[in-house]
Formats: C-alpha cells, structure tokens, sequence
C-alpha cells in the first residue's frame, strides 16, 4: 500500500479510512507541522525527504509547485467532499490504479450533484490528461502520451 502524508486540511475521517484500507498514512498533525504557519514548499518537501505522496484540498498552490518542481514523490490534490469515507474510497482506488505516482499530481474532482468523479493530473512537463473515470498517466520526462500508460481510476 502507498506511503501518504495528509495536509492539514485533509479531515481526520479521510485519514482514518485510508488506514483502514491498508495505506501507511501520517497526518501534519502527526508529524508536529500542524498549527505552525508551515509553508506548502516546506510540507511538500517533508513529504518528499519521508518519501509520501502528498494529498491535499489546496489545489492551486500546490499545482504551482509542481510546475515549478516536479521532484516529488507524488501530489494528490481533492475537491472538498463532506462523504469522507467516499472520498477516501476514491483515493485509494486512484493509488491501486496508479503504481508509480513519483512526480506525478493527480486531480480528484468529485461533482457533488451525482457524486461523480473525474481525475486529472498533471505529468512532469506540465501538461495535463483528463478523461473522466479514464486517468492517463504521463511518466516524467516524456513529451508524447503514452497510451500504453491508461490505467482504470473510477
């Protein structure tokens, strides 16, 4: 199972169900960053020295930071979901589909009429896949798709 770290505005009930689904997961609060003005350079850096994929709600700055350095040992960036355990469901669907997610972001967008999902992410040249409940994954470095890389996420 993956090696995750929770960003302080990952709620505890995701954390929990992610536990429960096998996944070795540290929380901010665990790791004493909590409450402390922490920049998100420094928490994606921790997550990378601890070799966790980050997942966080705050998507904008941490797609800047990929753009900027995709040196990571993965980014899940989430929509806000109040169904937690549902939310956490499609987390790990994402990791079971998605073996490799070193310098990878990886978008979970839930639309909350249907609770459908879409995911998207984002490959180390910056440039984006998206495809509903079909993720394609880029491998850093590459410039062309590799559609042998399509991996089921929903």
């Amino acid at each position: 199972m993956a090696r995750l770290f929770a960003d302080e505005n990952i709620p505890v009930s995701v954390s929990n169900e992610l536990r429960k689904q096998g996944h070795d997961i540290l929380t901010i609060f665990e790791a004493g960053m909590a409450n402390r003005r922490v920049d998100d350079e420094s928490v994606l850096a921790y997550a990378t020295s601890q070799q966790r994929v980050l997942i966080t709600i705050n998507r904008r700055d941490f797609i800047r930071l990929h753009a900027r350095n995709p040196n990571h040992a993965g980014i899940i960036v989430c929509t806000h979901d109040s169904d937690f355990e549902a939310q956490a469901i499609r987390i790990n669907r994402l990791l079971n589909d998605t073996p490799m997610l070193n310098g990878k972001l990886l978008r979970i967008i839930t639309n909350s009429p249907a609770n459908s999902v879409a995911q998207r992410g984002y490959g180390a040249s910056g440039a984006a896949w998206s495809a509903g409940v079909r993720c394609l994954v880029r491998h850093q470095g590459q410039g062309q798709r590799d559609r042998s890389a399509f991996a089921r996420c929903g």
